[in-house]
């Protein structure tokens, strides 16, 4: 829709596909691309698996706006599992991305950020979401110097087994909130880049996760959110009610 005088897509819902192996034909790899301009967009209870191509995504937006991504999961992907922002469009705008599982990205987990003045990012909650074993950084955020990323809400948010940094980017957020999240053992630093200037940063913890068996991370049946999850916390884990408002951290509910 940019420069033309076509309409983007408005009220678009994407739910419950299996997206495996994207790319093994030598197409572009990334399992979704969303860059049209989209508003009132929902993503939900989709499966991105093993995709392959140098930096092939699980899911890559720009120039949207009003959008929700929840419940997905994006497993061993050959590039970063979910970006927002980029060199497209005209900027983001109020972007919800929760309770999705990214394990073993080959890359960063989450990556949202923008170095141009005419991408601004704005109103971006990304809230109980589940990040394991990132190639790179497990969650980024990143401003440059001549554009803004404001109103950033990052709360209970597991991060563990990241390559670089846990929680790392570049830049000062405006209004941002990193609360109530778990960054465990990353190789580099757990709690790096902006997060230190967030005006929020209350209840981050540095613990094992006790994980009832990441080895097995959709459990005996396969399916991801179902009761066997091996990714869901052990009872005993210390996630559990210690995320806002009492509720667990993570994607994945604890085991009662």
């Amino acid at each position: 829709s940019q420069d033309t005088a076509l309409p983007a897509h408005v009220g678009l819902t994407i739910e419950g596909n299996e997206m495996i192996g994207c790319g093994a034909r030598n197409g572009a790899g990334d399992c979704l691309r969303m860059q049209d301009g989209l508003s009132e967009v929902l993503v939900r209870d989709n499966l991105c698996a093993d995709n392959v191509g140098i930096g092939s995504r699980g899911l890559s937006t720009q120039h949207i706006a009003a959008a929700r991504f929840e419940s997905n999961a994006f497993v061993n992907v050959a590039g970063t599992g979910m970006v927002v922002g980029g060199v497209w469009g005209t900027g983001t705008t109020d972007v919800v991305l929760a309770r999705n599982i990214i394990q073993d990205a080959g890359a960063d987990g989450i990556y949202v950020a923008t170095d141009s003045v005419d991408q601004p990012i704005a109103g971006v909650e990304i809230a109980n979401n589940t990040i394991l074993g990132s190639g790179q950084t497990g969650l980024v955020l990143g401003r440059g110097a001549s554009t803004t990323v404001d109103d950033v809400h990052l709360a209970n948010n597991l991060v563990a087994g990241s390559a670089l940094d846990g929680l790392g980017g570049w830049g000062e957020l405006g209004g941002c909130v990193a609360a109530h999240n778990n960054v465990f053992q990353s190789a580099r630093v757990d709690y790096a880049g902006p997060f230190s200037s967030c005006a929020t940063t209350s209840g981050n913890l540095n613990v094992d996760p006790a994980l009832s068996n990441p080895a097995q991370p959709s459990g005996i049946d396969g399916v991801f959110w179902t009761d066997d999850d091996g990714l869901r916390p052990q009872a005993t884990s210390l996630l559990c009610g210690a995320g806002q408002n009492g509720g667990d951290i993570g994607a994945l509910a604890c085991h009662d």
